[in-house]
């Protein structure tokens, strides 16, 4: 069996730096961008209307911002459209970041082993893709999130084309 040797590039450290605020910034999304639209929706004098309901049927009162309700459920099913719209573009915005987040980082960390320099400048766009698409999606709506789509996945693919490239040389 023939080994071979994989040296580990001295910028790698500034690969692990982005791959971990990626990954930072997907757990941020969820907390802060779904977190500040659940409180919209979701608040104290909108879930009084379930308190009966929910006393009768398993005790206690209705959990704080409507959990577990992700947006389809019993709860979102009274919202107003427009409250049910806002919520269910902030949860989209978390929900394609972790549909993205595992071949994002894969890419970054793999392909920067072989070209460190050119995963650092995809995985900063891509970081500031997350915040445009995010940006973008929750205030102008589904339409409007094309920029950050871009920014965020043509350097994810490019990352995908030097992680090839890098498993090909060795």
């Amino acid at each position: 069996m023939t080994m071979t040797e994989l040296l580990i590039p001295s910028a790698y450290k500034y690969v692990l730096a982005l791959a971990t605020a990626i990954t930072f910034e997907c757990f941020f999304t969820g907390v802060v961008v779904v977190g500040i639209a659940r409180r919209k929706v979701f608040n104290r004098q909108f879930l009084l209307q379930f308190e009966a309901e929910h006393r009768k049927e398993v005790g206690g009162s209705v959990a704080e911002r409507g959990y577990p309700d992700n947006g389809s459920g019993y709860y979102a099913s009274k919202l107003s459209y427009s409250d049910w719209l806002l919520f269910g573009n902030a949860q989209r915005v978390h929900h394609n970041f972790l549909e993205m987040l595992v071949p994002a980082i894969l890419f970054l960390l793999i392909g920067g082993l072989g070209y460190p320099t050119q995963a650092i400048i995809n995985g900063c766009l891509m970081f500031v893709g997350r915040i445009l698409y995010a940006y973008l999606y929750t205030t102008k709506g589904a339409n409007s999130r094309r920029p950050g789509v871009v920014l965020f996945e043509i350097p994810m693919l490019y990352n995908l084309v030097l992680t090839v490239m890098t498993i090909c040389s060795l």
